[in-house]
Parts: C-alpha cells; sequence; structure tokens
C-alpha cells in the first residue's frame, strides 16, 4: 500500500518505458518489490501519456522500443515543462561508448547497456528518485562538457 500526504510521497515513483513484455514485467516487479511505485509503457506514444499522468519521480527508457523510439521520446519528454526536470536514465543494446553519447545528448541522466547489472540500476534509480523527491535536481553532463 502506498501512502501519499500532501505532496510527501511515502514510495518513489518510476516509469518503465520498454517494449518486451517479459523484461518490462520483470523489472517493474523487482522495482515494486524495492518499494517503488511503478507504472509501465510498451512504447514512447504511450509513455508520453502515462508520464503526464503518473507523474514519475524518474523513467527508464529503453531506446530500442517500435514507433517512436526511445531517444524521441527522452527529447519530448525534456522539451515539455510537466516532464523536463524528470530524469531519464537510458536502457540499450547499443555499445557503451556510442550510447553513452548519445544519451547525454537527449538528455539522459545516466545509460546503462544490456545486460543490465539491476543492483546499479537499482541504485541509480532511487539516488535519482530521492533526489527529485528532496528537490535536488540531477546532474547532467552537457555535451562538450567532459562526456
Amino acid at each position: 500500500m502506498h501512502y501519499t500526504f500532501g505532496m510527501l510521497r511515502m514510495h518513489p515513483r518510476v516509469l518503465v518505458v520498454e517494449d518486451q513484455r517479459a523484461t518490462r514485467d520483470a523489472l517493474a516487479e523487482l522495482l515494486a518489490g524495492s518499494g517503488f511505485e511503478v507504472a509501465v509503457a510498451a512504447d514512447g506514444e504511450e509513455a508520453l501519456l502515462v508520464a503526464k499522468s503518473f507523474t514519475p519521480d524518474v523513467v527508464v527508457m529503453d531506446f530500442g522500443l517500435p514507433g517512436l523510439n526511445g531517444w524521441e521520446t527522452t527529447l519530448r519528454l525534456k522539451r515539455d515543462p510537466q516532464t523536463a526536470g524528470v530524469p531519464v536514465v537510458a536502457v540499450t543494446g547499443q555499445e557503451r561508448e556510442e550510447a553513452r553519447v548519445l544519451g547525454r545528448e537527449v538528455g539522459c541522466a545516466e545509460v546503462f547497456t544490456k545486460p543490465v547489472n539491476v543492483d546499479e540500476l537499482r541504485t541509480s534509480l532511487r539516488g535519482f528518485a530521492e533526489g527529485r523527491l528532496a528537490g535536488t535536481p540531477p546532474v547532467v553532463e552537457l555535451p562538450g562538457e567532459g562526456c
């Protein structure tokens, strides 16, 4: 059970955007069992809608989505005043360095390559979500500034 007292929530919210049902369900179950309130989306269009209604503290974004891909979905989230401050953590099968550079270009707070170490991912998500709940913005390096 999740309790909300005014603006203070007891559990950080994470939106998992992943087109592969088994991966999406496993990640959602893992995060819910770790104390997160979880919403899921199977594609970019759904993610944009869910992000507005669920108001996540952090988003896990698979960049290999069909249709509106994860790169474009992230750009749209970052351009929308309602979701611009929400950290996006990318999960991709692309080569690590290429993914890291591209992820930073679209505004990702962090990039993980598959297969993902779930403990590292969970720790990262918790840090970004708790920082957002505390009012501390994520530190994101911009291209040309040490990436």
